[in-house]
């Protein structure tokens, strides 16, 4: 008489592997998505994306009748004393008073100065909108001063950043160079 019970072999190396392969497939699909996506992006970059800056205005009049206002203003705040050479914390708010009103008169000219497109005026008006609060923290600097506390500056920031970072970056990308904050303060 034969025996005809068959006892079960101990799973061998292909039934293990088969549950490895399956997720080795999924993760060689995954990283080839990845991949492609990352090409593709810089697909994009390189032969679709417009190569303009943001903040790079369209009307070319803009650019040189602000740096032409912001170059008279900057030799008149670079005329005052500096900040190192007030002894007293209200000394250096008088020199402060006078270079705040030289900043005031700044921008209400270059808020005279309208770019002939609406999306750059859009820009323009942000840009201006964060010299007008930096005009007032530089008052309220002043104030500080005034009380006599020595503390340092502050600006308003935005997302963690000083606008003044922004101010600038919008005056490098349109050559207007005369028109980055003053380092007077």
């Amino acid at each position: 008489m034969t025996d005809t019970t068959t006892t079960p072999s101990p799973p061998g190396p292909d039934s293990v592997s088969t549950g490895r392969s399956g997720w080795r497939t999924v993760v060689t699909l995954l990283l080839i998505v990845v991949v492609a996506a990352i090409v593709a992006m810089w697909v994009y970059a390189f032969f679709f994306a417009s190569g303009r800056s943001a903040d790079l205005l369209r009307d070319t009049t803009f650019a040189p009748r602000s740096q032409a206002i912001c170059a008279a203003y900057k030799v008149k705040i670079d005329a005052l004393p500096p900040a190192r050479s007030a002894k007293t914390p209200q000394d250096r708010a008088v020199v402060l008073d006078q270079a705040n009103e030289l900043v005031a008169a700044q921008v209400a000219e270059l808020g005279a100065v309208r770019p002939s497109d609406p999306d750059d005026l859009r820009l323009v008006n942000h840009w201006l909108s964060d010299w007008e609060s930096y005009v007032r923290n530089r008052g309220a600097y002043a104030d500080q001063l005034r009380s006599g506390k020595d503390g340092p500056f502050a600006v308003d920031d935005v997302g963690g950043q000083p606008i003044t970072l922004r101010m600038d970056a919008f005056a490098n990308t349109n050559s207007m160079s005369t028109c980055q904050v003053p380092l007077d303060v």
